[in-house]
């Protein structure tokens, strides 16, 4: 038999299990497809769409990552392995001795190279898949020079009559139908498509020189429900620094980034969680004048979206005040969706200012719909995002301000996996950065997909305009052979409303926007920049143009004044040096050092000819003189005095360098250690800061804290030979005990089970009395998931001792 005898194929031998395949050739001068017939068992014909081998796009609007399905009454058997893993068949079930395996799921990240050789065509040899890093590489290896290098061209396929539905299907553009037996692919100018449904990858375009009718588009499993539908959609998530208050200028910044993402071919641009005002906006929200000019200045950026749809955090008021995500398109407000599940707990207060949602909103754009969320409704099992998966949503977008505490990013990001898998929906959350009052918002935004990987995700604590194709697709295939979101729908007693708007189509893109996913950063190095940022921020927002430290050659002040150059840079710091008589010569010239090594300027003031006027003015009043503990805060007073006159003189920032540890039990002097506009440290514990100061070290590749600091026993050098623990308990034994009555709320009866008994009768009696002094004391950064403050609100007036 011929070469285009043994091609054409009888439509009945096709259904005895021969099939056709296409793989995308990558090599400069290639033709269209390149074919391959493989002879295998009806039993092992490749069905699953997860496996589906994903091609690019053409000029039809058809979308990639189509196979076809074959006829139904075809037997089909699947050896799977490991979801998301290589798939292959089973080699006891093939027909062909020769044929070794086929690959069945290119979605692996490992590298897999797999060769099956083709069956019954004269003169090729072998089908070579090669998947990389996600993306597909495939071509026809042949053993004659009569195929040579060229492939199998489509046209010869149809001169030969290899099936009477292929020239139909070039002139419909590639319509799907059930009964087809080749999958188109485009090869003129695009590079191969992510798999399994996100494109990316850095293929390169792979030029054709056959007619226009052989410029097709493949198509995607979307297709096989619907064919005029395009589904791949290139988002972008704006996560920016807004400034509460600030409307012209989140304003400005909105649209700079829409004008960024246009430029970058963005369909549908995602902004976080109220960037109007800014968050939280508090009780600005109860001023009617700064409503109102929320909503013109929302209107200015809905003038902007000709070409572009933009999802906007906003307060929206019709009737009540809701946290709402405005619809931007066309230069108008399209529709509004507003926040169903309002916090209030820890730092949030929003029923406080907000009336709860009841409405699903959808808006389809390019052929995906698209379900709206804002933050805590995401947070909640179930609905609304359960009832957006049922209502069609593919993707479900979060509109986010959620602050950050130690290990929040990597537990918000696990939530997010578990909302995709069980929605079977992609997931794009855009979070807030930047540092607003004591909270810091991190950033971190992330795309899932519907298995809940990975698709994309921005750098934690710096602005990122995050681009990326994504084509979900894949999602519609999992809902139609899992039964349980059909469950969800079967229990609700009434349906919500559901809000459809249709956006019109997507654009069409010459290039990729490959998503990048940038890796968590590790837990110090987040707590470094937290700090950095939330510092940063409180500095610049607030107007300052330079902070003043109080240095004492001890580890508080040293990794104070480090973090500060760190976020400021050293010619807007100033390191002032205090000393008295009980000030050792370590700890001064390890001060000096500490100056010197940062490049900060250093002053020295000493406090003993102030102390001493004190105690001649306090003479006469107090028998005996000054005195033990009143003394030794004398001392702290009057370096605050001092700080608090270059302050007022230069406009300085006093920064604080009391930690939590301290704060807890009180161990610091009220208008002494804790007088300053922003204490950094406040939610740092001291065994932390100790952690801090070596990762500082090691981060600079030298010691810009000096090993002396860290090595020598922490003391306030307010009596002679004092020590920290003459007073407290030593901070690696108090350190756990406060993170469990002050952060778990735990009984002083749960932690005399599991800690030293005196250790914890001291602590609580310690943190207990000591609420009064924290109510004074200056705003700081929110590190841990319960800081002092609006996540702690213990009365001071309290006889409770449990």
């Amino acid at each position: 038999m011929g070469d285009r005898e043994q091609l054409a194929v009888g439509r009945e031998e096709r259904r005895s299990g021969m099939e056709l395949a296409t793989v995308l050739a990558e090599r400069p001068g290639s033709d269209d497809a390149w074919l391959t017939h493989l002879g295998h068992a009806p039993e092992v014909r490749r069905h699953a769409a997860e496996h589906d081998v994903a091609a690019t796009f053409g000029p039809h609007r058809v979308r990639a990552g189509a196979v076809d399905r074959g006829p139904d009454d075809l037997p089909r058997r699947l050896v799977e392995g490991d979801r998301r893993r290589m798939q292959w068949f089973s080699p006891g079930d093939r027909a062909d001795p020769n044929l070794e395996a086929v690959i069945a799921d290119a979605a692996d990240e490992a590298l897999a190279e797999v060769r099956a050789p083709a069956a019954n065509v004269p003169g090729t040899g072998c089908l070579r898949l090669l998947v990389r890093n996600g993306s597909l590489r495939g071509d026809l290896r042949h053993r004659t020079p009569r195929l040579g290098d060229e492939g199998v061209p489509v046209e010869q396929l149809h001169d030969a009559g290899v099936a009477d539905d292929l020239e139909r299907s070039l002139e419909r553009g590639w319509e799907p139908k059930r009964h087809l037996h080749v999958v188109g692919v485009d090869e003129r100018g695009e590079p191969s498509a992510r798999i399994p449904a996100v494109r990316g990858g850095h293929g390169a375009p792979v030029p054709t020189r056959k007619r226009d009718l052989h410029r097709r588009r493949a198509y995607s499993l979307h297709s096989v429900c619907d064919s005029e539908a395009k589904t791949l959609v290139r988002l972008a998530l704006a996560q920016l620094n807004t400034v509460v208050g600030d409307l012209d200028g989140n304003r400005e910044r909105i649209l700079a980034s829409l004008a960024d993402a246009k430029a970058k071919g963005a369909d549908l641009v995602v902004y976080p969680e109220l960037a109007t005002t800014g968050y939280p906006p508090e009780d600005l929200l109860l001023r009617p004048g700064f409503v109102r000019a929320a909503r013109e200045s929302l209107d200015e950026i809905a003038a902007a979206t000709e070409g572009v749809v933009a999802l906007v955090g906003t307060p929206w008021f019709d009737r009540d005040l809701a946290n709402a995500c405005a619809v931007c398109a066309d230069g108008r407000v399209r529709a509004v969706y507003r926040k169903h599940f309002l916090p209030n707990y820890g730092v949030f207060d929003e029923h406080r200012y907000f009336a709860e949602g009841r409405d699903l909103v959808v808006v389809r754009i390019g052929g995906i719909s698209v379900g709206l969320t804002i933050c805590e409704d995401v947070w909640q099992p179930g609905p609304p995002a359960t009832d957006l998966a049922l209502a069609g949503a593919e993707l479900i977008v979060n509109l986010s301000a959620s602050p950050f505490h130690v290990g929040k990013a990597e537990e918000r990001e696990e939530m997010l996996v578990t909302r995709a898998r069980d929605t079977s929906s992609y997931f794009a959350f855009c979070n807030l950065l930047g540092g607003q009052d004591e909270l810091v918002f991190d950033g971190h935004s992330v795309v899932l997909d519907d298995a809940g990987e990975v698709v994309a995700r921005a750098p934690g604590f710096e602005e990122r305009l995050l681009v990326v194709d994504v084509d979900p697709a894949e999602a519609i295939a999992r809902r139609l052979r899992d039964a349980r979101r059909r469950e969800l729908g079967r229990t609700r007693v009434q349906d919500p409303a559901v809000e459809l708007i249709e956006l019109g189509g997507a654009k069409e893109h010459g290039d990729e926007a490959e998503g990048t996913v940038v890796p968590f950063a590790p837990e110090l190095e987040q707590m470094r920049l937290a700090l950095t940022l939330g510092l940063h921020d409180y500095v610049e927002k607030n107007d300052f143009a330079e902070v003043v430290v109080a240095v004492s050659g001890g580890i508080d002040s040293a990794v104070t004044a480090a973090i500060c150059v760190d976020a400021l840079a050293a010619e807007r710091v100033h390191c002032v040096s205090m000393p008295s008589r009980f000030s050792s010569e370590g700890t001064l010239s390890d001060a000096r050092e500490l100056a010197r090594s940062l490049g900060c300027d250093y002053r020295e003031i000493p406090i003993e000819p102030v102390v001493a006027a004190f105690h001649r003015a306090l003479a006469d009043e107090i028998d005996g003189g000054l005195a033990g503990l009143a003394a030794e805060n004398l001392q702290a007073r009057v370096r605050g005095v001092l700080l608090m006159a270059l302050s007022n003189t230069y406009g300085w920032l006093v920064v604080s360098t009391g930690n939590k540890s301290e704060l807890a039990v009180g161990y610091s002097t009220l208008y002494g250690d804790m007088v300053g506009g922003f204490a950094l440290l406040k939610d740092v514990f001291k065994t932390d800061v100790y952690r801090l100061a070596d990762h500082l070290n090691a981060r600079a590749g030298r010691d810009v804290i000096p090993r002396t600091t860290i090595e020598r026993a922490p003391s306030a050098e307010l009596r002679d030979e004092q020590r920290d623990s003459d007073s407290i308990p030593p901070y690696d034994v108090l350190d756990p005990v406060l993170e469990e009555y002050v952060e778990r709320d735990r009984s002083r009866e749960e932690l005399v089970d599991e800690f030293d008994p005196d250790v914890v009768e001291r602590a609580i009696a310690l943190v207990d009395r000591s609420e009064y002094k924290r109510r004074q004391t200056p705003p700081g950064v929110k590190l841990r998931p319960k800081a002092f403050g609006r996540d702690r609100r213990t009365p001071i007036t309290n006889r409770w001792t449990g």
